[in-house]
């Protein structure tokens, strides 16, 4: 789609209680639209719940449908592919921030992490987790000071300390 989901693309909102967020021109314009009605269908053909008339935006793009309580975004066979948070996906959980960071902490710590008594260390910086996730610094020091003052996580200068895996895997599920 030719306007990609973004950090907070399923919240709570009026209606359902979910809307996406758009960018909408080159100026990076920010469209919200509340998702009254399941399945939500993206594309250039009128008629559409959002209709996005850009060539790079198949004629029935994209959908976001519930799956349970979560909502998943399906690409429906386009020409240029779907897009959650910058990253390519054919069928996504629609993650808020909390939990893909908690996702992206737990996979790094498998491929990457050395483990310790304390638990297991990953080697990287609080701005290469914003960058991984599309959201800011700030956004990721929120997140991870919280989870220090829970006893999850330790921070230190370009470190990150895993310290219950549990409740981040908690944390990483789908809401």
């Amino acid at each position: 789609m030719s306007g990609e989901l973004k950090e907070g693309a399923a919240r709570h909102a009026p209606a359902l209680g979910w809307y996406l967020e758009t960018v909408s021109d080159e100026a990076g314009t920010l469209r919200r639209v509340n998702i009254r009605t399941l399945p939500f269908r993206v594309g250039r053909r009128q008629g559409l719940e959002l209709v996005l008339p850009a060539e790079s935006v198949s004629k029935l793009h994209a959908e976001i449908y519930a799956r349970g309580q979560d909502l998943r975004l399906r690409d429906l066979g386009s020409r240029n592919g779907s897009f959650v948070n910058r990253a390519l996906v054919e069928d996504a959980a629609l993650l808020d921030v909390p939990a893909r960071l908690a996702k992206r902490l737990l996979t790094l710590g498998t491929l990457h992490g050395q483990r310790g008594k304390a638990g297991i260390t990953l080697r990287i910086s609080q701005e290469d987790l914003a960058t991984f996730l599309g959201v800011s610094r700030q956004v990721v020091n929120q997140h991870l000071q919280s989870w220090k003052a829970q006893g999850w996580v330790e921070l230190g200068r370009g470190s990150v300390t895993v310290r219950n895996e549990e409740a981040l895997r908690k944390s990483s599920a789908a809401r």
